[in-house]
């Protein structure tokens, strides 16, 4: 059930089919892999507790989390916003728990611009 929503999300945020914005038209990685191509998404798993109780018997929450790194550029800036927003707009299914101010990532020497965004979305066994 839970990897079940975590691909789902990859997809959602691949395809547009789980909101009202454009496809997100960069790489979307399952988990964080070995080596990035930003820009680019990470769909990973909300550290400590990821899943939580839910509000009715049987349900559960499950937090997940989707890190969003671009290249260091004079438009930086614009292209995180713009990618914010466009995942903020694909994953209308799921709940926004909050959006990290942006820092500087360094990635095997490389320096990112980057977010994380952290989502929960209630399943039921």
């Amino acid at each position: 059930m839970i990897q079940e929503l975590r691909e789902q999300l990859e997809i959602d945020l691949r395809n547009n089919s789980g909101g009202n914005g454009p496809p997100l038209n960069v790489q979307v990685y399952g988990l964080w892999p070995s080596k990035i191509a930003p820009p680019c998404a990470v769909v990973g798993i909300e550290p400590g507790q990821y899943i939580l109780a839910g509000q009715t018997f049987g349900s559960f929450d499950v937090l997940m989390t989707v890190v969003l790194l671009v290249k260091r550029s004079p438009t930086m800036v614009t292209d995180l916003e713009t990618l914010i927003e466009n995942t903020l707009a694909n994953t209308i299914d799921w709940g926004m728990r909050g959006v990290d101010s942006p820092t500087i990532f360094d990635e095997n020497g490389l320096e990112l611009l980057g977010t994380t965004i952290h989502l929960s979305k209630q399943s039921k066994l």
